[in-house]
């Protein structure tokens, strides 16, 4: 499904010969941030990567959302904290905080022109709970040193002009200033980070599935096409579709999210939002939405319920959450989804599969992936290189939680938006 960010033209790239085989050092699956961030750093000392990407470059999520670099992984930085514990919280969001300093970084170095605006994120607060949700919040921030600036209402409305003003005591905050965040176009993204691993020697070949993964060292890859692909060591990068082949199923939920684009805003609309700052927001609900401007002035607008099956996107109710949110008219230009790798438990995963010893997995973003997906590229490509874990680098749980059965994924996937529908409904 095309996106606002496919307008971007494709690099060229073949399949690989069908009925051959193929003897690299590494081959990585999946053309997505992921994927191309670990080709990219595993290029650094010489030897043969190849890129193995079932459809184009970055088809998957990498190019299907709302492209906003924020720090943060979990529901919000109080639930890490119950999750996890304070020290290990403050540990992994200073991670995500210098992941997101990382991607600047890269793109500085690699001359990546993808429409970066550092502009920072704000967490507006909904709901008749919403400022006392986000006074906890702001709290959790403080308490662990993490950069954070509540804002009552007349500074939130300096920054920006929403329909509705934020219920609740006016001495609570009315939204919350993350400094270190922004957002930047995806697709020029995954085309620069594709040229960078060009440009590394590195092998991209699009439309060359895999379709089953050998449990031996070195893993024999089987391709749709008939040809094979004998790798010393093998890079997992396939997000949501991981468990098409048969890795993590019951672990990794493939959750499809929505999101729109309008048409480029005029100027008195703008200067009427008052968005002068160009941040961009989410709000405070379990269920939330997310937005941010484009460099042509374009909203880009995700959020309403995430669906696990193949159902159709519920665009009544993801325009209506537009409608809702802004006090001017806008028409809506495109309307897309795409799959994220959903856990249980909401963190991510990075290991070495114990079914299959060649095999680095990375993923597992639960929407959280521009950041941590091209930071991980760096971490994974050490593993793989010099057989430990950097020092420097989170450690995440081996495996996600399990939900055996399908008809129990598919009931408790609804049962919990249900639940975090029903608690956003009340609040």
């Amino acid at each position: 499904m095309n996106t606002i960010w496919h307008e971007v033209p494709p690099l060229s790239t073949a399949p690989l010969l069908p009925q051959t085989r193929h003897r690299v050092h590494t081959a990585v699956i999946g053309a997505g941030l992921t994927g191309l961030s670990a080709a990219y750093h595993l290029l650094a000392q010489p030897r043969e990567v190849i890129v193995l990407e079932a459809k184009e470059i970055g088809a998957g999520a990498s190019t299907s959302s709302t492209g906003m670099l924020t720090p943060g992984i979990a529901q919000n930085l109080l639930a890490l904290i119950r999750q996890v514990g304070r020290a290990k919280a403050q540990r992994l969001y200073q991670q995500t905080l210098q992941a997101v300093q990382y991607v600047v970084t890269l793109l500085t170095q690699e001359q990546i022109d993808c429409q970066l605006q550092l502009s920072g994120q704000l967490i507006v607060a909904q709901g008749k709970s919403g400022r006392h949700r986000l006074a906890a919040q702001a709290q959790a921030f403080e308490q662990l040193a993490l950069p954070c600036q509540p804002l009552d209402t007349a500074s939130l409305w300096q920054r920006i002009r929403l329909r509705e003003i934020p219920a609740g005591p006016e001495q609570l905050p009315a939204a919350l200033y993350l400094p270190l965040a922004g957002s930047l176009h995806p697709g020029l993204l995954v085309q620069g980070l594709a040229q960078a691993v060009q440009t590394r020697d590195g092998k991209i070949y699009s439309h060359t599935p895999v379709v089953q993964i050998g449990n031996q060292r070195p893993a024999v890859l089987s391709l749709a096409n008939g040809s094979e692909v004998i790798a010393d060591q093998v890079i997992l990068a396939t997000g949501g579709y991981t468990p098409q082949l048969g890795i993590f199923r019951g672990r990794i939920f493939p959750v499809q999210l929505q999101a729109l684009a309008t048409e480029p805003l005029a100027a008195e609309t703008l200067a009427h939002l008052g968005w002068s700052g160009r941040e961009c927001i989410t709000d405070s609900r379990r269920l939330f939405n997310y937005f941010r401007l484009t460099a042509d002035n374009r909203i880009v607008f995700g959020g309403g319920w995430p669906t696990y099956d193949q159902s159709t996107v519920n665009t009544t109710d993801l325009i209506s959450r537009l409608n809702r949110t802004f006090p001017v008219d806008v028409t809506v230009a495109m309307i897309w989804r795409g799959v994220i790798d959903y856990v249980l438990d909401t963190l991510p995963i990075i290991t070495r599969l114990r079914t299959h010893p060649a095999v680095i997995f990375v993923g597992g973003w639960c929407g959280h992936g521009i950041a941590l997906s091209i930071a991980a590229g760096a971490w994974v490509a050490h593993l793989s290189m010099q057989g430990t874990w950097p020092t420097y680098a989170p450690q995440f749980r081996q495996q996600p939680p399990l939900l055996p059965t399908e008809w129990a994924r598919q009931l408790g996937f609804w049962a919990g938006i249900q639940l975090m529908s029903w608690l956003d409904n009340i609040s």
